[in-house]
């Protein structure tokens, strides 16, 4: 019975991007290890979010990418946005739940935290602020079925609030609005920072039109003409197009990547097209309309969080995009507010969810409050007022010790929590079922005391079973209870009444 918090196990931690998918494990003695994952020359603390369909199975990450001009339909990357979608997604002839290609990623991920030591069998996952409930349901089946017992999740901006920044830490009570400019999609969340929790106040999201992904394509556009007089020069070349297409996106990418570092870069195809030459101004010119976006979408949250610019602490840059130099200049000039920075801002949402799992270790649980006297229900105080049951993790006629976890619930929030008992004792009869409802102070379970293995005893009639028909006390008697009674009824021929 291990808790989403079980300092005794391992934990995988799981950024999965729109474009690059990143992991930490996090030991039992909380040392944190980033996952490396090679190309097949160079290692890399992250992999790209794609797949590639082969052979009734699937390649994941650098295998897929490297591999992804031999059959363009068979390839899928950059389909994080359609996670809970109903549409499955085609590969040539096939096609596939988007649940499906999360899950071969988790899997992937988790074979290469195996390599580390115990298979971590537990895995914390980053999700969107807005994570609707299809969504939710679809990262958590997913990483059921990569093979995790619980799956826990924890909100990107949050966890980004918690990643090392350079330079002081934040204070309880600063107000940091996360700036996330990624490959394919751009989030702003506004942040409070507390003592050991942080709290969204307001976020939002450009699925479109805002990512890195959208500059690329723009010097994509800039190096097309020299591409297609190549391929027109000779209908023998046709044939080649995709693969054309194929090095013309990664010269794009080259460029935007040299002119973040250079003045002034060349960018080439193929050989026999001649070289494409930009200057950090174009890069300016491309990224300012992408930019200007970004920044309504902030200054949206802090109006919408019914507070002014000069009331926030600082924006802090995450998401690989943030590289651009043009972007923290842009995003300072425009909110008039001081930008902080990560030690590495593509690394931020999973170091932060790390470090949030190791801060928050050991408080996602909730003792019940002990009845008095021979009453037998327990109930808890849930924290956020509701939540839903997930699994039950004693099972009826179970004897457990005092404080263990009975029960696993998924908060409002989508992170997990246990409901432990406040003494030894026997479950007799569990209440509800799994993906119910439940609210503090409902009565989930009925117990008995523990008893040891092969002992007897007995006790009177519980003090609270009165007679509904004439509101009196039902007759007083004895009968023995044993770890091998009946799970339907309290152990004296009273079946427990239904809620």
């Amino acid at each position: 019975m291990t808790g989403p918090h079980d300092t005794t196990a391992p934990l995988l931690v799981v950024d999965l991007g729109t474009t690059s998918t990143s992991a930490v494990v996090v030991t039992a003695q909380g040392e944190a290890h980033l996952l490396a994952h090679s190309d097949g020359v160079t290692r890399h603390d992250w992999l790209p979010t794609a797949v590639l369909h082969d052979q009734g199975g699937f390649l994941v990450g650098w295998p897929a990418y490297e591999r992804r001009g031999d059959d363009p339909a068979l390839y899928r990357a950059e389909f994080k946005p359609d996670i809970g979608s109903a549409v499955p997604v085609p590969f040539g002839r096939s096609s596939f739940p988007v649940r499906r290609l999360v899950a071969a990623v988790l899997d992937h991920v988790r074979e290469a935290a195996a390599e580390l030591g115990p298979v971590p069998g537990r895995v914390l996952l980053t999700v969107p602020a807005d994570t609707t409930h299809a969504r939710r349901d679809d990262m958590v089946g997913a990483g059921g079925d990569a093979g995790f017992v619980d799956v826990d999740l924890v909100p990107e901006p949050v966890a980004a609030a918690y990643a090392p920044v350079v330079g002081a830490d934040w204070r309880p009570g600063d107000v940091v609005l996360v700036y996330d400019f990624g490959g394919g999609t751009f989030d702003a969340a506004l942040i409070r920072i507390g003592e050991r929790h942080h709290h969204i106040l307001d976020k939002d999201s450009l699925l479109t039109g805002h990512g890195g992904r959208d500059i690329d394509a723009a010097f994509m556009a800039d190096l097309r003409p020299a591409a297609d007089r190549w391929l027109s020069a000779d209908p023998t070349r046709e044939d080649i197009r995709h693969r054309l297409d194929r090095h013309t996106a990664d010269a794009a990418v080259a460029l935007k990547h040299r002119l973040s570092t250079a003045e002034r870069a060349v960018a080439e195809i193929a050989l026999d097209i001649p070289p494409h030459w930009a200057t950090r101004e174009r890069l300016r010119e491309i990224a300012t309309p992408v930019l200007a976006g970004t920044v309504d979408c902030c200054r949206g949250v802090v109006g919408r969080a019914g507070i002014t610019l000069d009331q926030v602490t600082a924006v802090v840059l995450v998401g690989g995009s943030t590289r651009l130099p043009v972007a923290a200049a842009y995003v300072e000039k425009e909110l008039g507010l001081p930008v902080r920075r990560t030690a590495d801002p593509v690394l931020a949402v999973v170091l932060g969810a790390a470090r949030w799992a190791g801060l928050t270790a050991g408080e996602a649980r909730t003792t019940g409050e002990a009845p008095t006297e021979l009453e037998y229900p327990l109930r808890w105080p849930i924290p956020q007022g509701e939540a839903r049951l997930e699994r039950w993790l004693v099972a009826a006629h179970t004897i457990y010790p005092a404080g263990a976890a009975l029960a696993r619930v998924r908060l409002k929030d989508n992170t997990l929590h246990d409901l432990c008992a406040p003494r030894a004792g026997r479950i007799v009869r569990l209440h509800e079922p799994v993906d119910r409802r439940v609210f503090t102070g409902d009565w989930l379970v009925t117990v008995v005391h523990a008893l040891p293995p092969g002992a007897e005893r007995h006790y009177n009639q519980v003090p609270w079973a009165e007679d509904r028909h004439n509101g009196s006390r039902a007759p007083r008697h004895r009968t023995p209870v044993t770890p091998q009674g009946g799970g339907d009824d309290l152990g004296d021929g009273r079946e427990v009444p239904a809620r």
